[in-house]
């Protein structure tokens, strides 16, 4: 058939009336049946129902993909996918649960769906175990695509590879162990089973390289596996293994619908400007960052592609503003409008760039932002004192410098207390040192507990984190010649100091992990000579000898504490580290065959198989070995690739962890 009678015949057989409403009948029927069973009373259904369904779907199903080769109508082509699952999905939705064949099916349908860029029925189609499912290796590793597992897909494949199932010799020593009598088996067909491990090993091989494709985004990974898995579908046609060859050629489709809708062909690869080496590498972190996810996040299904693209167009067409605007008459939004770039006018004449964006990200206006311009260098000189007092156990200098920075800081709206308490310094100073307000308070409880709450946790360390940003949006340079910068010095520790109540950098750590008691976190330090700065050493001081063994005490903490300090430890989980950042190095590694070795820049795979660090080709196969070893499982995305020397690859890193944390 050409592609016009193609096209014909599918839009006869998208009719609602085809074939005496042959789909419409067949979703009645799915709507009342139960396991397969009609309830009593039901309509009378054909016997031959199921089979015209099921018949329908598969040739719709091969003519959406002929459209889809030979280049036809899109919409036409969409619409035999839909109907091909429809039917196929009416079948076994609520049909017969013991029926060998219905996982098969459901992966159709499932696979139809997607076709059609129906992505979440597919999904939720397959969304129960593979061994609910009852589907062979192959139709496993289709339905793990669709639902993206391709962590579960990735392992499957390297325990076939690694297990070498599907290898040459493997298949040859089992037929001859079965031709001798010692394996053949009367429900069994040796020779099946070995071509449809052949077919298997093919099969895997493509997808591995396009699981690869997805980590680096190569497209020549793409054509890879899109090659190998051409491959596979000839000799399952020449074989004439039906389910085998479904998988191959449903796949091959379903490649090319994936990397089309990934993020690596939605966002683009750079743009222009000064930006474009920080894209790159964002742009990397970004997409490796979703793939790592539980259930991989590698592309925007059609809908979403569309939802974006008109979301951008109201964006640009429309602001929060301009939709405000629209509730008023004209002439209020005239007054409106000109109120507004009057006052543009106003910041723009009085202020620079940086200054601008120093006053936005401290989230302050122009005459607050001013008045930081104006104590500038005493605010800067200040904060890095008090922070390097802190750094070095000196609580008097501490002190003073942050006393000395909050009198800068409460002269400036909105940075104002309320209530402003006259003995502020000294509640400050008690504040900071762990002692107990009550001796301070007398009559003004009620105040000076409000003032620590607005005025210390709350104003202040706004106030300290405004100076800090406006530094670093301004540049300002400190040191001889202006050699150093804000960031060249520590400044995130007077903030935490101030919201815990202690200048003990482990006692405030504590308490930012959630223990809820300031006196009590400030003994618990003081009673271990605790050290710790961040939540991954607090974990390894909870589980130190000396704190399990203080744990045995019933008053310890404070006998008042105790129950807060014991819901702490058993809750308390450190947060992983979140912040992905790339890494390169080079390892040396040696090669299973070196007259076969790889071209420089091929790339490869880094995998960790026990206590042995192994190199695998794009489709999975063992090629060499690292003298490094991994120490576990890298949270992020590793990629390698050879290189101009044969002993070594070169890796790069897109993860949380340090790269040399992870070899030994």
């Amino acid at each position: 058939m050409n592609l016009e009678e193609i096209q014909n015949l599918v839009s006869s057989a998208v009719e609602p009336g085809y074939r005496g409403k042959l789909l419409a009948r067949g979703q009645a029927r799915a709507m009342i049946w139960r396991d397969g069973l009609l309830p009593e009373g039901a309509p009378d259904f054909i016997s031959t129902l199921s089979y015209d369904l099921l018949s329908y779907g598969h040739s719709l199903l091969l003519l959406g993909i002929r459209l889809r080769e030979e280049g036809g109508d899109q919409s036409l082509m969409r619409s035999a996918f839909e109907h091909a699952g429809e039917a196929i999905e009416a079948v076994v939705s609520k049909g017969d649960p013991d029926d060998p064949r219905r996982g098969f099916f459901r992966l159709l349908a499932a696979s139809s769906f997607h076709l059609a860029s129906l992505s979440a029925r597919a999904f939720s189609l397959l969304h129960m175990t593979a061994e609910d499912l009852n589907l062979s290796r192959m139709e496993r590793g289709l339905a793990m695509l669709i639902l993206r597992a391709l962590d579960d897909l990735e392992g499957e494949i390297l325990t076939w590879r690694l297990g070498g199932m599907g290898s040459e010799e493997a298949i040859i020593a089992d037929l001859a162990q079965a031709e001798q009598g010692s394996k053949a088996q009367a429900d069994s067909d040796p020779l099946s089973d070995a071509l449809d491990r052949a077919l298997c090993d093919a099969f895997y091989g493509g997808l591995g390289a396009y699981i690869l494709a997805l980590e680096t985004g190569a497209p020549e990974l793409v054509e890879h596996a899109r090659g190998e898995l051409t491959k596979g579908l000839e000799s399952a046609a020449t074989l004439n293994m039906v389910p085998q060859w479904w998988c191959f050629r449903i796949a091959i489709h379903l490649l090319d619908d994936l990397w089309n809708s990934s993020f690596h062909a939605v966002l683009p690869p750079d743009v222009i400007g000064e930006d474009s080496a920080s894209w790159v590498e964002l742009r990397s972190l970004f997409i490796t960052s979703l793939i790592r996810r539980k259930r991989s996040e590698i592309e925007l299904w059609p809908s979403q592609i569309e939802g974006a693209q008109r979301s951008v167009d109201e964006v640009l067409q429309s602001s929060l503003w301009q939709r405000c605007l629209l509730r008023h008459n004209e002439d209020i939004q005239h007054l409106l409008t000109g109120t507004l770039k009057a006052r543009a006018n106003i910041i723009w004449g009085q202020t620079t760039a940086p200054q601008r964006r120093g006053y936005f990200l401290a989230g302050v206006g122009l005459h607050t932002g001013q008045r930081l311009d104006a104590v500038a260098k005493n605010a800067n000189d200040l904060l890095i004192a008090a922070n390097a007092a802190i750094l070095n156990g000196d609580q008097e200098n501490s002190v003073s410098a942050i006393v000395g920075l909050a009198e800068t800081i409460f002269d400036i709206s909105p940075f104002i207390p309320d209530p402003f308490p006259d003995n502020w310094r000294e509640v400050l100073s008690a504040w900071l040192l762990g002692q107990p307000l009550s001796q301070l308070a007398n009559e003004n409880t009620s105040n000076i507990l409000r003032f620590v709450e607005n005025g210390l946790i709350y104003k202040l360390p706004w106030g300290i984190d405004a100076i800090r940003v406006r530094a670093q949006a301004n540049g300002d340079t400190f040191g001889e010649e202006g050699m150093f910068t804000i960031d060249d010095f520590e400044v995130g520790l007077a903030v935490p100091a101030i919201e815990t109540g202690t200048l003990n950098v482990s006692a405030a750590t504590l308490m930012q992990a959630g223990f809820n008691s300031r006196q009590a976190a400030i003994k618990v330090v003081h009673d271990t000579d605790a050290t710790f700065l961040n939540s991954h050493d607090l974990k390894e001081w909870l589980d130190s000898e000396l704190v399990q063994e203080l744990n045995n005490d019933d008053g310890w903490p404070t006998p008042e504490s105790r129950g807060l300090w014991l819901e702490f430890i058993t809750e308390f989980v450190p947060p992983e580290r979140s912040v992905w950042k790339r890494q390169d190095a080079v390892i040396s590694v040696s090669w299973i065959d070196t007259e076969q070795a790889l071209p420089e820049g091929s790339i490869v795979r880094v995998i960790k198989s026990g206590a042995r660090t192994l190199i695998f080709s794009p489709s999975m196969k063992a090629i060499g070995e690292a003298y490094d070893t991994l120490a576990r499982t890298p949270r992020g995305v590793l990629i390698a690739k050879t290189t101009s020397n044969s002993g070594s690859i070169a890796l790069r890193y897109f993860g949380p962890e340090p790269l040399a944390d992870l070899f030994a």
